[in-house]
């Protein structure tokens, strides 16, 4: 059997509507002494939770803002994003600059996620499957 882990998958098109929270790692978007902790992410823009005590001030929407993107406390690189919105307890962010390596990181986060979401939708569904031929649960007839 092929050793599957050498396999680098690439693609050149963008996730653009791919929003994803980050799985197993924490990412913040600090400014001027503020840290803000990522709520989902795409390659695209982020949304930025607003649970800080006490609450941070944020500029107007349409505002640009400069941010240090880090993963774990190890820094990324930096942002520049516009302010798209702001609601209870978060905020939207269009990014309008950023470094390569973090477009780069943003990219393999979405394209990682996605496959982890993919291989845990395909083996419920191998499991629900194989216990539905064994009898240990009724497969759910289609409706028409």
């Amino acid at each position: 059997m092929e050793d599957t882990s050498a396999i680098h998958y690439e693609s050149s098109e963008r996730r653009n509507a791919v929003r994803v929270e980050p799985l197993g790692c924490t990412l913040q978007f600090s400014n001027d002494g503020n840290k803000f902790q990522c709520v989902d992410i795409s390659v695209n823009g982020v949304a930025l939770s607003l649970t800080n005590d006490p609450p941070t001030p944020l500029p107007k929407n349409g505002a640009l803002t400069a941010f240090i993107v880090d993963q774990d406390g190890i820094v990324i690189g930096k942002v520049v994003a516009r302010k798209i919105y702001q609601q209870n307890e978060r905020s939207g962010w269009a990014f309008i600059q950023a470094e390569e390596r973090v477009l780069t990181f943003v990219e393999e986060l979405v394209l990682e996620t996605q496959k982890a979401v993919l291989r845990q939708a395909s083996s419920e569904r191998k499991k629900h499957e194989e216990e539905a031929i064994l009898g240990i649960i009724e497969i759910d007839e289609p409706t028409t």
